[in-house]
Parts: structure tokens; sequence; C-alpha cells
């Protein structure tokens, strides 16, 4: 966030305001999401200070530049850098680095401010799918054929099971491979 100015006042305009060389400040993690809130400073003996406070904060973010269909590639040509004025906390935006490695969860129209809960990796691999399994331990390799109990993108934790029935923890490389845990 890039803060232009913040501007704190006393909650009454009538209150004056001794500030104490000792204090705790204490505000509401409801009034830390949004551009306007209150707190108060308490000093050693239990006294109570109310403050009102404005923040002019701008936010560099990512919308979608055209309508992007459910499992549709977030990228840098369906997307676009845009400054917006923050006013509330909406979620967690989507970073640039996620560019490519993401797809939309569900639909997402043009000119729509991309947050996480708007994506997911991509699935390389489906629950359900046989793939190779491989331990490495030292100079020990060993590969199985397992299947796959969840979905999952690369470098996520997933369940497999093996051809015996036994479930395995894994971690998956890629669209064939998981390194067994």
């Amino acid at each position: 966030m890039d803060i232009k100015n913040i501007q704190i006042f006393p909650k009454n305009e009538n209150d004056n305001i001794n500030i104490p060389n000792n204090y705790n400040l204490i505000i509401n993690d409801s009034d830390l999401q949004k551009s306007k809130g209150l707190f108060y400073i308490e000093d050693t003996n239990g006294n109570k200070s109310y403050f009102k406070f404005s923040i002019d904060g701008y936010l560099e973010i990512l919308k979608s530049s055209i309508n992007i269909q459910r499992g549709e590639f977030i990228t840098s040509s369906n997307t676009i850098h845009s400054t917006i004025k923050f006013d509330r906390y909406r979620g967690d935006y989507i970073s640039a680095s996620k560019l490519n490695n993401v797809v939309a969860k569900g639909y997402i129209p043009k000119d729509r401010e991309i947050l996480d809960r708007n994506i997911e990796k991509n699935h390389v691999i489906s629950k359900g799918q046989m793939v190779k399994g491989f331990i490495n331990d030292g100079h020990i390799y060993i590969e199985t054929e397992v299947k796959a109990l969840q979905n999952g993108g690369i470098d996520d934790f997933i369940q497999v099971e093996t051809l015996e029935g036994i479930r395995l923890k894994a971690i998956v490389i890629n669209g064939s491979f998981v390194k067994i845990l």
C-alpha cells in the first residue's frame, strides 16, 4: 500500500487529550481493515483516550482486462495493472508473480479486481489419475505406480494410494510424477 496521508484526531472534538509518556495503543482488527476507524490509548493507570483515524492510501492491483472463464490461466494478456484508493480490506489481491501459474476458480468479469479467492493452482494431476511415485533417499531410488486421491498442482501435497492400498503423502513434481514423503 502506498500511504499518502494519515490523519489522527480525538474522537470527540471537545476532548482535551494529554498523551502520557507510557501507554498501550489498542485497535480492533476490524478497524485495521478500513481506511477510517477508531483506536484508543491506555496509560498505566487504566485511563483511556479515544481517537479517530483516516488513511489516504492506494493499492497496486491486477484487474481482469477481459472476461475470464473458469479454468482459464491468469496471464499478463488477460489482466492489467491498476491503482485503486484503499477504502476497506476485501481480501488478498494476487501478485504479478502468480501470473501464468494459476487459473480462474470461476468466471471473472472484465474490470474485476482479482483476489486470491478467485484463483486456484492449475491442477496438473487429477483425482484418480495413475502417476509414478518415487522415493529418493540418498543412494536408494524406488519408483512405483500410485493413484492420486486428490487433485494437485505443482508443489502441492496430496494423498496417493499404492496398488496394494497403502495411503501415502506425496508432493506433486509434475503431471506424471510425485515424490512420496
